[in-house]
């Protein structure tokens, strides 16, 4: 079996805000597994070719307080959660479980409290980088 580990070394993380999913690195003789590994390469591959970083910058934040968790990351990580099967917010979980692989993640009310900020104007910036992220691709 293998096992995967974080790149700063086993059992520790370091929290990146703009970063989908962690980075790993995998490696053999361990038993451990984790579960969800190839959908991490969804979550690497937004943030490669900076749909994470643009997601970020086309969800203004506006409030009293600074929010935890980056809206682009956020949104990565829920797009990873749908490729995996998930089908509603409560399937967060699953990645939520394996913060080695996935990191943080944000709680079901952050996650509707970002979709609460998605109007007809940030819809559009997200479908903007949406699209220049295909195309470098």
């Amino acid at each position: 079996m293998r096992s995967i580990k974080n790149s700063n070394g086993e059992g520790t993380r370091e929290m990146n805000g703009t970063r989908t999913v962690e980075r790993l690195r995998v490696t053999g003789g361990d038993r451990q597994a984790v579960s969800h590994a190839g959908t991490h390469l969804l979550g690497e591959l937004a943030d490669r070719v900076g749909l994470t970083s643009a997601y970020s910058a086309a969800i203004p934040w506006a409030g009293e307080r600074a929010f935890g968790h980056d809206r682009g990351r956020l949104l990565g990580q829920v797009a990873v959660m749908l490729a995996a099967g998930g089908r509603c917010v409560r399937d967060m979980a699953a990645l939520r479980d394996q913060p080695d692989v996935f990191g943080d993640v944000a709680s079901a009310p952050t996650i509707w409290r970002t979709f609460d900020k998605v109007d007809d104007t940030v819809l559009d910036a997200l479908r903007t980088a949406r699209a220049r992220a295909r195309a470098k691709v």
